[in-house]
């Protein structure tokens, strides 16, 4: 596979995410693969802000001095924390099925799932042990600011903030703000660019970061473009999807409101008991409405995510050549032209008879 720029990877993402979504086409598969790419985005990032309420306990304590309160927070949060901590590595291991997925044009969740069950864990430990340090960075800072400005202080007296303060703590929240945004984007990158070497030759993580350097040493203005462009592109499609969602929720909104005004009047005209009515109102729009909106938010963000997916590996393809010869493995052969019935003919009709030069 020849190495693709950033601007020339578009295109075959594109045809990517048709071939692995659409073709072929049937609602089930299609949403299948679409909600399992929008849940495995989820696995990106690590951030354990629920410990951060451990900080507060001093705090609850004085305003609640009733020792349950304080402990129950502390098993709650740690309790919230453990689970958080479960989840995240079940989608972190689903990010490699999917990976595979689109790298392999894949049908089927559960091979891809078996067979990086034991590949996925070196890379999940890294990202939460790397999530939790940058979250008690950004954190800590965060809740001192926080216990200052409206928590009574360790000596029992108030903290008077002066007249700029509050413009001070709008900027302060403003940079963490920037900050959990930076660090998104900064796992996001690094998923994409050292994940390929850790799934397809189980490299370690120095090992996937020395390549990752390597190239971007190699070529720094290549890269730099595409995260510029994976931002851009990220955000156009999750607004073009956003539009289109509300269009649909209108439109289904519309059509549901339509049906249950019409069941309702009917229901009321036989005579039948309110509480039948509102039960009835209840289960329809518990039953079909919520459904198809979650059929329709999942399909249209999973096409998106997919999209970025595929931009991902080929991009990368033409760089790392195990990943390229998978892309080209998987890709179907184009199909070869046939003109149209009628063309031939057509042709020997209308063109001049072929002469020859020597007579």
């Amino acid at each position: 596979m020849r190495i693709l720029s950033a601007t020339e990877a578009v295109s075959p993402a594109i045809a990517r995410t048709k071939l692995v979504l659409f073709k072929p086409f049937r609602f089930g598969r299609t949403w299948k693969l679409s909600a399992t790419s929008e849940i495995a985005m989820q696995g990106t990032n690590f951030f354990p802000l629920l410990l951060f309420v451990l900080f507060f306990l001093p705090s609850i304590h004085r305003a609640a001095p009733a020792a349950w309160i304080t402990w129950g927070a502390a098993f709650g949060s740690l309790l919230l924390t453990v689970l958080g901590a479960v989840l995240f590595i079940l989608l972190s291991h689903l990010q490699f099925a999917f990976f595979d997925i689109v790298a392999n044009r894949g049908e089927f969740v559960a091979p891809a799932w078996r067979k990086y069950s034991l590949l996925h864990r070196r890379w999940t430990n890294f990202k939460m042990i790397a999530g939790t340090c940058l979250t008690a960075v950004i954190g800590i800072p965060l809740v001192i600011v926080i216990h200052r400005a409206f928590v009574v202080s360790t000596t029992g007296t108030k903290y008077q903030p002066g007249p700029a303060a509050p413009f001070a703590f709008f900027l302060f929240f403003i940079a963490i703000y920037g900050g959990i945004i930076l660090v998104f984007l900064s796992f996001s990158l690094l998923n994409d660019f050292m994940m390929p070497p850790i799934a397809l030759e189980d490299a370690s993580i120095a090992q996937a970061w020395q390549w990752v350097w390597r190239q971007i040493c190699v070529e720094p203005g290549q890269f730099a473009l595409y995260a510029l462009l994976k931002i851009v592109l990220g955000f156009v499609a999750l607004m073009a999807v956003g539009i289109i969602f509300e269009i649909v929720y209108l439109l289904l909104g519309l059509l549901f409101l339509a049906v249950g005004a019409a069941a309702a009047a009917f229901l009321q005209h036989v005579n039948a008991p309110q509480i039948l009515i509102t039960g009835l109102v209840i289960a329809f729009v518990c039953c079909l409405f919520v459904p198809f909106l979650i059929y329709v938010r999942f399909g249209l963000g999973g096409i998106a995510i997919t999209f970025l997916e595929a931009y991902k590996l080929y991009f990368l393809g033409g760089r790392y050549p195990p990943l390229g010869d998978l892309l080209d493995r998987s890709t179907p052969a184009p199909e070869p032209y046939t003109p149209p019935p009628g063309y031939l003919a057509y042709a020997s009709d209308t063109l001049p008879p072929p002469t020859n030069p020597l007579l």
